[in-house]
């Protein structure tokens, strides 16, 4: 009843290995800075992925006006599975709001052409990916995505996907070679 790794990435007491990185744990222990209590905890985190959501329907607010964000808002709250997992105290309702902050830097990416929202598309997603490996399928889209319409970046973006490879698992990299 005292550990937490039932919720975490270590189900099963595997020491880490269902999932690769450590972002899941610094994220979770930044949350019990605010509380030990994990219903408060849950809340919070539950909050944070409405916030998420928000922000990324006011995104596609931008881009396609009210029927944009009435369609972002829809899909994620009509659906019944969302919701469900969305109020689960576990690693993919905790990587979601990383996911959907990616995709509002590929819409600022798409907009501005900047290489700095490239970069925490992919940042983000691989953050996003230390919670639950099923969501690497964002970045590998990303990346396919990004080489076939934008040809004259490509080795850019293969150098910022790359980097943000490094940046997001450089505690697990740095862990493996002690």
């Amino acid at each position: 009843f005292s550990s937490f790794e039932t919720f975490g990435a270590d189900f099963g007491m595997q020491g880490g290995r269902r999932i690769p990185g450590g972002f899941n744990y610094y994220y979770i222990n930044f949350l019990f800075l605010f509380s030990k209590n994990i219903l408060i905890i849950n809340y919070i985190s539950y909050l944070f992925s409405v916030l998420s959501i928000w922000f990324l329907a006011k995104k596609n607010f931008e881009h396609l006006n009210l029927s944009g964000f009435l369609i972002t808002i829809i899909i994620f709250l009509s659906s019944d599975t969302f919701v469900y997992q969305a109020k689960k105290f576990w690693n993919p309702s905790l990587g979601l709001p990383f996911i959907t902050i990616s995709l509002i830097f590929f819409y600022n990416f798409l907009k501005s052409f900047s290489l700095k929202n490239l970069f925490f598309f992919f940042l983000f997603s691989f953050l996003a990916t230390q919670f639950h490996i099923s969501f690497i399928s964002i970045p590998i889209l990303g990346l396919i995505f990004f080489i076939i319409y934008f040809k004259e970046y490509w080795l850019k973006i293969i150098f910022i996907f790359f980097i943000a490879i490094l940046i997001s698992y450089l505690p697990l990299i740095i862990e493996k070679n002690k």
